[in-house]
């Protein structure tokens, strides 16, 4: 974990360099939250072994990979841009 750590840090910061400049409105520490949901989602998808077509048994309308790529962008890009709530920060001892 550690490892993964220290080699993804570059990458993660300019993402969210980008995604701060791109998205002034949120703040730093949501963007932050939602760029690990991001990374987790498509981590997910692509680490699965279970393709689209496997499940047709459960889900008979299941999308092709092709759809599913296109669905996941479409559901992080909406997420990231999401409105924010206010953050509120616990008082001080």
């Amino acid at each position: 974990r550690n490892y993964f750590i220290r080699q993804g840090q570059p990458t993660f910061t300019l993402l969210l360099e980008g995604l701060q400049s791109a998205l002034p409105h949120i703040p730093p520490a949501v963007l932050a939250g939602r760029l690990q949901f991001a990374m987790g989602a498509m981590s997910q998808m692509m680490a699965s072994r279970i393709r689209p077509s496997q499940l047709s048994s459960i889900f008979p309308d299941s999308l092709s990979e092709e759809q599913m790529v296109t669905e996941l962008i479409n559901f992080l890009t909406a997420g990231l841009e999401a409105h924010a709530e206010p953050i509120i920060m616990p008082a001080p001892d």
